[in-house]
């Protein structure tokens, strides 16, 4: 065999040996990928597994503490849609392994959101019946001053200091009760978006067109869509729209109902343009409204504001030239 056969062969010995390392090696690398694969896949399903399970606890401990009252029950249905949000927003995480991590952490957070909402209810509960027990020791009080003219006097001041003790309960009964119903009420607020506004100016013909400069606008048009609310009551709504003009002055004529509302957090109360009613059936919904002062608008930005029960609802803003 010459010397250049030999090398020959030698060196498709190396690249033979060269090319099984590279297969070898990248044999190795993708059962790697395919077991890391598994594992995640494995861990995503015990995670869903995981999920609904505590999320069905959940609901089921949240209905067990329902009782006849209205508004702790509305307090109820109001936890349990934020922790169904709170599910699929984790669902949503498990479909991608990149997320378990942050998906692991939020099931957690949900089961501590369950156990503080279980235990804020069961405060409520327990100072509810504090107070139907406490009425009901003052009403045997009560009865007990006919049974001696001797043990009156003992008796009237046993039942005084009952009743200071009553009234302080019946107080801060009040007061958690007063905050489930705010509660109740933000989470029935109907949130709004795409509040649109067009300005339009009525020609000779009588054909609306719509235009940008302020000096050539007869009347503006003010759009807006309502998401969906499933604490809201089905049936009239009332969106209060009030219209801020470059200088920051609302735009309000009684005439042309204008009016004022009462803002829920703070109690301020501000006027507004004009008020949209609309039937509401819990889902999104879209209502326009036209507002013709009757005099010149303003050049500059504008401020729109929307409100429901007392709440900002949504915001928006146009400009005209």
């Amino acid at each position: 065999m010459s010397s250049t056969t030999r090398i020959v062969l030698i060196a498709l010995l190396a690249v033979s040996l060269l090319l099984n390392m590279f297969l070898l090696s990248s044999k190795y690398k993708q059962n790697d990928i395919i077991d890391q694969q598994n594992i995640a896949l494995t861990e995503a399903k015990d995670l869903e597994t995981q999920l609904r399970e505590e999320y069905a606890q959940a609901m089921t401990d949240l209905d067990e503490m329902k009782s006849n009252n209205e508004e702790l029950n509305g307090l109820i249905e109001n936890q349990k849609s934020e922790l169904t949000k709170s599910k699929n927003r984790i669902s949503a995480l498990l479909k991608d392994s990149r997320n378990l991590k942050t998906a692991r952490e939020e099931i957690a957070n949900l089961v501590a959101q369950r156990d503080e909402y279980l235990a804020e209810i069961q405060i409520l509960r327990e100072e509810n019946e504090g107070l139907v027990n406490a009425n009901r020791s003052l009403s045997e009080s009560n009865q007990a001053l006919n049974t001696s003219n001797e043990e009156k006097s003992s008796i009237i001041n046993e039942i005084e200091s009952e009743k200071a003790v009553l009234m302080s309960q019946k107080e801060e009964v009040s007061a958690k009760n007063a905050e489930l119903s705010a509660k109740v009420n933000i989470a029935s607020v109907i949130k709004t978006r795409n509040i649109d506004v067009s300005a339009w100016r009525v020609k000779k013909s009588g054909v609306a067109a719509q235009r940008k400069a302020a000096k050539n606008v007869d009347y503006i048009q003010i759009c807006l869509d309502t998401y969906e609310n499933e604490v809201a009551d089905l049936g009239a709504e009332t969106f209060f729209v009030r219209v801020l003009t470059p200088l920051g002055e609302t735009m309000a004529i009684e005439n042309l109902g204008s009016g004022v509302l009462e803002k829920s957090a703070s109690g301020d109360q501000v006027k507004y343009t004009k008020a949209a009613e609309v039937e509401y059936d819990q889902n999104p919904i879209k209502t326009c409204l036209d507002w013709n002062p009757g005099m010149a608008f303003q050049s500059g930005k504008y401020i729109v504001e929307v409100y429901n029960k007392g709440f900002l609802s949504g915001k928006g803003t146009f400009e005209l030239r």
